[in-house]
């Protein structure tokens, strides 16, 4: 199920170096739990979770205790990034991977949640393809990050995705705009 060998761009490495102290910065507590909080109230605690780009566990962690009934899996490119949420992040499993190249089945999640790690994807338009070949028909697809959001819901409609709402994610300290994406897998055609 894991991805082997070194991670495939600078992103992931600059990840592996910052895994240490990656949560003790203040971003977390200003612009990631804003975020955490405002995806984690839109999920209605069914099934199969997957968090792609999950760093070093916080969201997955942050679900855990409020959400029960969910499997939850997360995904990051960082070797570094995974071995820290595999120790904090309870029960959830994880694994190093790509966006790019999910290391799952077809249609077995869901529910897929991006925070803050889509812009660190080489190839987006791939990622958002992987995406929707892992959910099942009538998941949801919960994309937060800085975006362009017609740009973005473009790219998912192309990929057979249906978006149902773009908002702004409330008090992110001012530091940067973070839209949420929401979208599903549609269950028929």
């Amino acid at each position: 199920m894991e991805a082997s060998g070194p991670p495939a761009s600078g992103t992931a490495v600059r990840f592996e170096r910052w895994a240490e102290h990656y949560d003790a910065s203040q971003l977390q507590r200003v612009l990631y739990e804003p975020v955490h909080r405002e995806v984690a109230a839109g999920i209605d605690g069914r099934g199969r979770l997957l968090d792609i780009g999950c760093g070093t566990g916080r969201l997955l962690r942050y679900l855990a205790g409020r959400r029960q009934g969910l499997d939850l899996v997360g995904l990051d490119a960082s070797t570094a990034m995974a071995a820290r949420a595999r120790t904090a992040a309870g029960t959830a499993r994880v694994v190093v991977g790509r966006a790019e190249r999910l290391p799952f089945a077809a249609e077995v999640f869901d529910v897929v949640l991006v925070t803050l790690s889509l812009s660190h994807w080489d190839d987006p338009g791939a990622g958002l393809a992987e995406i929707g070949r892992v959910c099942r028909p009538g998941a949801l697809i919960m994309i937060a990050d800085v975006m362009c959001p017609g740009e973005l819901g473009r790219a998912m409609r192309a990929r057979g995705l249906t978006v149902t709402s773009v908002r702004r994610v409330p008090s992110v300290a001012g530091i940067v705009e973070v839209g949420l994406l929401v979208a599903g897998k549609p269950r028929g055609p």
